[in-house]
């Protein structure tokens, strides 16, 4: 399962995303999809994390400035995950960029 990181300023972009995951039959989590909002988020989504095979950050300047984003990436890096970082302009173009950045940055 994928796990998507993003500011909820950048939704209608991230759909874009989605749409492009769902297309390729890929298990994705979107905390819009999937948190329960009756119960504590934060165990929600570390558990998320923690069941993801990889994380794609959606990169813009909305989510570089998001406290939950950092708390995502800072998670994942903790973890050991694969991170993939998607940049806006790219969702638009012909595929994902990829770039292996490093859990600190």
């Amino acid at each position: 399962m994928i796990f998507v990181s993003y500011s909820w300023k950048d939704r209608p972009d991230v759909e874009i995303l989605c749409r492009r995951l769902r297309a390729e039959r890929a298990e994705y989590w979107l905390d819009s999809e999937r948190l329960d909002i009756t119960r504590p988020l934060d165990p929600q989504i570390e558990a998320a994390l923690t069941a993801a095979t990889a994380i794609i950050f959606v990169d813009t300047p909305a989510s570089r400035v998001s406290i939950w984003v950092a708390r995502e990436r800072s998670l994942a890096g903790r973890l050991a995950k694969r991170m993939l970082v998607a940049d806006i302009p790219t969702l638009h173009g012909a595929g994902l960029a990829e770039r292996w950045p490093s859990p600190m940055e």
